[in-house]
């Protein structure tokens, strides 16, 4: 039940030398594969059903180094979003998507914390942060600021708390 949205994609989120299909599997088998191995032809409409669904450019036999920035992001994300989820933890979840991927992005996010699951959202941009949590904290100068409800915060003090350094904290 615990997920993970990576900052660093490519590096981190996805396998770059396999496929889309094989990229958005790592963490189903169910249904798609039998004893352990998995089922081509399955593997290859169930991917399609995501694929189409998330609106990625694509095929699901496609290296995922041949796609867009953007499209390993929402591969990521769809493998993400399937299944249980109790926790998740997303860094910088929104960079590479156009405008209506993020709104979807943050519709998936907020209804996964209505249904129970704990988000932690790791951004560095201010309007993200405040338009999508609950309640905010400030990592600067490796030290972690309290954490108090977005409404309990006003855009300079975290601005300043963000630009804060080492003598300042």
């Amino acid at each position: 039940g615990m997920r993970y949205i990576p900052s660093d994609k490519s590096g981190r989120g996805a396998s770059l030398s396999s496929t889309m299909a094989e990229n958005m599997a790592m963490l189903v088998s169910r249904n798609i594969a039998r004893k352990g191995i998995l089922r081509p032809s399955k593997l290859t409409r169930w991917t399609e059903t995501r694929r189409k669904e998330a609106r990625i450019s694509g095929r699901p036999g496609q290296k995922m180094e041949e796609l867009s920035g953007g499209n390993i992001q929402k591969v990521i994300l769809e493998r993400e979003f399937h299944g249980h989820i109790s926790v998740i933890v997303a860094a910088d979840p929104t960079w590479g998507l156009d405008e209506r991927s993020r709104t979807v992005l943050n519709r998936r996010l907020r209804r996964n914390a209505d249904d129970g699951a704990a988000v932690l959202l790791l951004v560095s941009d201010l309007d993200e942060a405040i338009a999508n949590a609950d309640r905010l904290a400030v990592i600067s100068a490796g030290r972690l600021s309290e954490i108090r409800p977005v409404a309990e915060w006003n855009r300079e003090e975290i601005a300043l708390r963000m630009a804060a350094t080492e003598a300042t904290v």
